[in-house]
């Protein structure tokens, strides 16, 4: 796992040259502590900041260079040995034992098609000094993060958004479709940033530069309207199957791979299937903050698979202290405004564990593919709930009482009378309303600037959403094509990073993904039972206590912590010339939600943690 950052120059008389780059390459050396390599010629900038996995030798460095072809890579391939074996038989010749090589030769070779022959994570660059070309690519689910700038003089792209920044070519000005989506869901959705010239490449996306010309290509996309005719039976031998695959394939290294063992069905799955294929014992990990507000300590349960699969197990105890340097912290390696609070712990225990482990496994997508969320049950019954959920919005939902039940009455209502099933589904995964928009703090100004954009854009992007059949797959698209890279996989990217540390998720294995998602949204919420087909897949390999324990949630309390450690910081900060100067706020709105919050009248804890995490991104980058 790597970082990169590059360009492509249209014109001779572009600013970007060798200098610029190693400064624009030195803003992520984070990710990549082991080496750095730059290449520039008079048209292309390439640069590597490389963490060894694979092939630890010098010759893996980046850029990596075969014929006319040169790449930088960020990621890993795990059926590389696979391609290179037929690569070999069709008489190519390899010089290292990296998957970076693997993938130069596999293009040479396949051109464009050698995309969908990877599987992996990854985001990579190559240019062809023949036909002086450039390919961008970014791996099926957005696992590895890739931003870009087109100007009339260049194309600038990179792992991070501060290195485009670095290079002093970006206009800053502010995306208000990025910054209302944020404000909806914690994080822009879709491809924007929250600056206005600079983009996401799409998952599953590769973008060609010819001729100073760029143009976007899909080479992989879910088909949802797909529905595979299966038996129970047959679909749960299938799972476990690819599963298995799925997770051997993801140990291939040549430094120790580690697990992330919350005690979880996921992460019990993946300890499991990873304990029996590992050619060591396994090290597994389990953790306990200090600031776990349910008390749903994982401990016990992670103990229970560990000892079933023997692995050298270690109990993690973190703390919260110096919060203040974190959140600043981690307001700067995301570069936009982030306000999943999630990242905060996975930033303190890979922080507390970066002397140990290079590369872990751990369970994100699980609940994505197989309907893990509390929300799938509510869509599930969704044409159940219409007729009294409206009933209930024009009539008790008219009412205004800050009891905190009435209150989840009121967003479920609101959010089932809905007609148009993208907001539906966006108010149901936002708990956010129509009638109380989550802007309320933002000054008039700004909020009339965001109403000009639809928050649910990203949402709308499906072709023909409005005729789908099957509205809990429609649901499982959503989780996977904008909540997941835009926010869960955003957070681990970027928290993970920071310290250096790959993590990898056998879940978005997309032979696994492919299938799951070809399979009827009933078949996989039976009888309301989340996760049934992955549960049922699971017995005899995962213990019963496992399977059939309630989701224990992990609460980050930043509604706490904004009213005690954080109350301080949030006040001067948010009251800080520059954030004042900046126009952002109605201070009179904010002050007043701060002070119901401060006395416990009301819980405006989320909003004002949007509203926190903007204000240290501004400040951070914007003055």
């Amino acid at each position: 796992m790597c970082g990169i950052t590059g360009y492509y120059l249209f014109k001779s008389d572009s600013s970007l040259n060798q200098e610029v780059l190693k400064k624009m390459s030195d803003k992520i050396a984070h990710r990549g502590p082991d080496y750095q390599g730059v290449f520039t010629n008079e048209k292309v900038g390439l640069a590597h900041n490389r963490l060894s996995i694979i092939d630890l030798s010098a010759d893996a460095n980046q850029p990596m260079v075969y014929e006319n072809l040169s790449i930088i890579f960020n990621g890993e391939i795990y059926n590389f040995i696979d391609l290179k074996k037929q690569l070999i038989a069709e008489g190519f010749h390899f010089k290292t034992r990296s998957d970076t090589e693997v993938i130069l030769v596999a293009y040479k070779k396949w051109g464009i098609k050698a995309f969908e022959k990877l599987n992996g994570i990854f985001a990579f660059s190559i240019y062809d000094s023949i036909l002086d070309e450039m390919i961008i690519v970014r791996d099926r689910f957005g696992v590895k993060p890739l931003y870009y700038q087109q100007t009339e003089s260049s194309i600038i792209f990179s792992s991070e958004i501060k290195a485009i920044l670095a290079s002093g070519e970006v206009d800053k000005s502010m995306n208000y479709q990025s910054l209302y989506e944020y404000m909806w869901f914690v994080s822009p959705m879709g491809t924007n940033t929250i600056y206005s010239s600079v983009e996401k490449v799409a998952p599953g996306e590769y973008i060609h530069i010819k001729n100073n010309q760029l143009s976007k290509h899909q080479y992989w996309n879910i088909d949802f309207n797909k529905t595979l005719i299966v038996s129970e039976d047959e679909a749960v031998n299938n799972i476990r199957i690819l599963l298995e695959k799925a997770v051997e394939r993801q140990l291939v290294s040549d430094v120790p791979v580690s697990v992330f063992l919350s005690g979880g069905i996921d992460s019990s799955a993946i300890t499991s299937f990873a304990a029996k294929h590992y050619s060591k014992q396994l090290h597994s990990y389990s953790v306990e903050f200090d600031f776990n507000r349910h008390g749903n300590s994982e401990l016990a349960m992670a103990k229970i698979i560990a000892e079933k699969n023997n692995t050298l197990h270690h109990e993690v105890m973190v703390s919260s202290k110096n919060l203040e340097d974190v959140v600043s912290l981690l307001a700067y390696h995301h570069d936009e405004p982030f306000a999943d609070a999630a990242n905060i712990p996975l930033y303190l225990l890979t922080k507390t564990l970066k002397k140990d482990i290079k590369v872990v496994l751990q369970g994100d997508g699980g609940d994505e593919l197989f309907g893990g969320y509390r929300y799938y049950n509510l869509m599930n019954n969704s044409s159940n709930y219409f007729l009294p959920a409206l009933f209930f919005k024009y009539t008790l939902g008219q009412l205004n009482l800050g009891n905190e039940t009435f209150q989840k009455f009121k967003r479920i209502s609101n959010s089932m009378s809905e007609r148009d099933l993208a907001e539906q589904v966006g108010l149901i995964i936002t708990g956010a309303t129509h009638y109380n928009k989550p802007i309320s703090c933002l000054s008039k100004s700004i909020q009339e600037e965001c109403k000009k954009h639809d928050p649910f854009e990203a949402l709308k992007s499906i072709s023909d959403y409005k005729n789908v059949k099957d509205k809990l797959q429609y649901l499982h698209w959503v989780d996977l094509k904008t909540i997941l890279p835009n926010d869960y996989l955003e957070k681990v990217d970027k928290s993970t990073m920071a310290n250096s540390i790959e993590v990898r998720v056998p879940f978005l294995d997309y032979e696994l993904a492919d299938y799951v998602m070809s399979l009827s949204g009933k078949m996989k919420l039976k009888n309301g039972e989340k996760k049934y087909l992955l549960k049922k897949a699971l017995r005899g390999i995962v213990p019963d206590t496992i399977l059939d324990a309630p989701k224990r949630g992990f609460g980050v309390p930043c509604d706490i912590w904004l009213r005690t450690g954080l109350n301080k910081m949030m006040k001067e900060v948010l009251n800080d010339q520059s954030i004042v100067n900046s126009g952002l706020f109605n201070y009179q709105m904010l002050n007043h939600k701060i002070k119901e919050h401060d006395s416990k009248k009301a819980n405006h804890g989320m909003e004002l943690w949007r509203c926190f995490n903007l204000a240290l991104w501004y400040k951070q980058y914007m003055v």
